[in-house]
């Protein structure tokens, strides 16, 4: 391929100039190939085409084209390398010789796009409706929420489905765009909008549906897979810590471990970590190799595992179906725990004028089974038995979330072109947890409201400011719930109950649920913290036992889940009227074991903090699910 500049003191026999987003050639003769550099494409106005891997235009005489750079969604244009550099948006001299002007010569638009764009522009919401007869999939304008963009800019607005392996660019008719869906293997609920345009700082870029993953994470370019030799080495970052859902890779690229193997290894699970420091990837595994086996068959319900400094909570998002890791359960050393970024969420205050606190925990015997990270003072050096329970704690809880929204029984059939976010949509109302609030919902609308204060940050009623321990306990006491987090949501529920079985099950661990008046003083010592209501092994209360099986049975993928529930011992009470540190020894009427960490008890103040934090995460990662069950209503009227 020949290229011309521009030279100084030659004659222009043409030029590129750029009008807003649009360049437009006057050339004759010649054929201009459109190279792409990066993850974009070319938008042909007139033709309504689009150029993704490459385009040479034939210019005829008396013959005008214009087109624009678009880049991929999360990417911006940089610029045109090869006659714009600088990428600025500028009138730019392209001279050709009287030799090159009568001859079929290329001249190349080189055109450069860069991932990891985060600016100020963000694609917050839109409507669709669908005409089947037509295959016209129609977005009225003034339903997009498009916030950060330049209003006086063109905007570009294209469908794609997962993977954009099919893009269809919109045409605005009156106040709506359109788009004229082909007829292909995808149907119209799979077509995702992205838009392009300039931002409000003067930057060409694309923007579609995010998971908010940005929140928890480092740069993709921060993160690395822990093993070299991973058949999925190349894919897995990129697959993993996927923002949008045109990013998102199919079980072609990156299956679930499940549709691989129905008994992972634990090479087979350390083949699919993604880490930001070397040190995490090999500490996890160190942890897996001490938790026991059986654990590692609720891996099958995932694609990934993401370990990085940023990530605060640990989650699973059902959007990639990867889980999220906080390695503060994972560090040993204080050069480890330093390379972790410890910011406060916050949702810190969250139901802090509440005169109780909802604290649960897990315990060992009479004693704590281990401390929040966080508790550890400066320059301790822990042992591996201070992290296998607490971050076996954490698998356990989102590896539920995993297997709740795909099944054992289904995994191994998960293949072809679809994405994890795919099958989100196609299992929506199969997982367990709308099975368990069919068949044994929640009954308590005042302890749905507490938790909408503590986990979701909702301004506390009158009714809600007066409860005591006392009243919220009897409340949680009628019902059949075995954690009060699972009057965050129904996904909660049962992660909640897994949790405390196979806790007990794997670990010999009981769960502990109470309910504590909040202490006066700022440096708390246990006496303060009173106990009102308190339980040990709630999940063994007859009418609980029944909740929890529904869900195992459906996440283990085992018809009987007996030899689960039968390890969990006979629920117990904790005294009341006394501090909580007074009332645990009662129950094997010995004294507390271990008191390494002086004021351990501080750090149930922070458990609605902890809660809220979790609930935020996967929060964000269900909104998808809400916007498409409000375009599904809509289709049905």
């Amino acid at each position: 391929m020949q290229s011309f500049f521009a030279l100084p003191r030659r004659r222009f026999r043409g030029k590129v100039r750029f009008i807003t987003l649009a360049l437009v050639a006057f050339l004759s003769a010649c054929r201009m190939p459109i190279v792409i550099q990066g993850e974009g494409f070319i938008f042909g106005a007139e033709s309504s085409a689009i150029y993704q891997d490459g385009y040479v235009l034939e210019i005829n005489e008396d013959f005008q084209q214009t087109f624009w750079p678009v880049p991929a969604p999360s990417h911006y244009f940089e610029s045109w390398n090869a006659i714009c550099k600088g990428g600025d948006f500028l009138e730019c001299p392209l001279e050709l010789t009287e030799e090159a002007w009568g001859q079929d010569r290329e001249v190349p638009l080189d055109a450069t796009f860069l991932p990891g764009y985060a600016g100020p522009l963000q694609l917050i919401d839109y409507q669709y409706f669908w005409n089947e007869l037509s295959r016209t999939l129609t977005i009225p304008v003034d339903s997009i929420q498009l916030i950060g963009g330049d209003p006086s800019a063109a905007l570009r607005a294209f469908v794609a489905p997962p993977g954009m392996s099919l893009v269809v660019a919109g045409r605005r008719v009156g106040d709506n765009f359109e788009f004229q869906l082909p007829v292909s293997q995808y149907t119209a609920d799979e077509f995702w909008l992205f838009l392009s345009t300039l931002d409000e700082e003067g930057t060409l870029a694309t923007v579609g549906s995010e998971f908010g993953n940005d929140d928890y994470m480092n740069p993709v370019t921060d993160f690395k897979p822990h093993s070299k030799n991973s058949p999925w080495t190349n894919v897995l970052v990129g697959c993993a810590t996927a923002n949008d859902v045109h990013s998102l890779c199919s079980m072609e690229t990156l299956p679930y471990v499940g549709a691989v193997t129905d008994s992972p290894t634990l090479q087979d699970v350390m083949h699919r970590v993604v880490v930001s420091h070397g040190w995490m990837g090999q500490r996890f595994a160190n942890v897996l190799k001490q938790l026991p086996p059986e654990m590692l068959k609720m891996f099958r319900g995932v694609t990934a595992i993401v370990i990085g400094s940023e990530v605060r909570p640990s989650f699973f998002t059902p959007l990639t179906s990867a889980i999220h890791i906080d390695p503060q359960d994972l560090w040993l050393t204080p050069a480890e725990r330093n390379t972790i970024d410890w910011e406060p969420d916050f949702r810190s205050g969250f139901g802090a004028a509440l005169n109780f606190i909802p604290a649960s925990t897990y315990l060992a015997g009479s004693n704590y089974a281990w401390y929040s990270s966080s508790s550890y003072p400066e320059g301790y050096t822990r042992g591996m038995s201070d992290i296998i329970w607490p971050l076996g704690y954490v698998l356990i809880h989102e590896l539920a979330h995993a297997n709740d929204y795909i099944h054992p029984a289904i995994t191994p059939d998960a293949s072809g072109t679809r994405t994890p976010l795919d099958y989100y949509f196609l299992l929506n109302g199969q997982d367990a947890s709308t099975s368990l609030a069919n068949t044994y919902p929640l009954n308590s609308d005042l302890l749905y409201r507490v938790g909408n204060v503590l986990f979701q940050g909702a301004e506390a009623s009158a009714d809600i400011l007066s409860l005591s321990g006392d009243a919220i306990g009897n409340e949680f006491a009628a019902d059949s719930a075995n954690a009060f987090y699972a009057y965050s949501n129904i996904y909660e529920d049962t992660a909640s109950l897994v949790e405390e079985v196979l806790m007990r099950y794997f670990f010999g661990l009981n769960k502990m649920q109470a309910f504590v008046d909040v202490p006066i003083s700022a440096e708390p010592v246990c006496t303060e913290y009173t106990v009102r209501w308190g339980s040990v092994n709630r999940a063994a209360v007859p009418q609980i036992k029944e909740r929890a099986r529904l869900v195992l049975s459906t996440i283990l993928g085992e018809a009987d889940v007996s030899k689960y529930l039968d390890a969990v011992p006979e629920q117990t009470k904790l005294q009341t009227g006394i501090g909580l540190c007074e009332s645990l020894p009662l129950l094997s009427a010995g004294p507390l074991q271990d008191t390494r960490l002086a004021g351990q008890y501080r750090d149930l103040k922070n458990f609605p903090r902890r809660m809220a934090n979790h609930e935020r995460a996967h929060k964000e990662h269900r909104s998808l699910q809400a916007r498409r069950k409000a375009v599904e209503e809509r289709h049905q009227r």
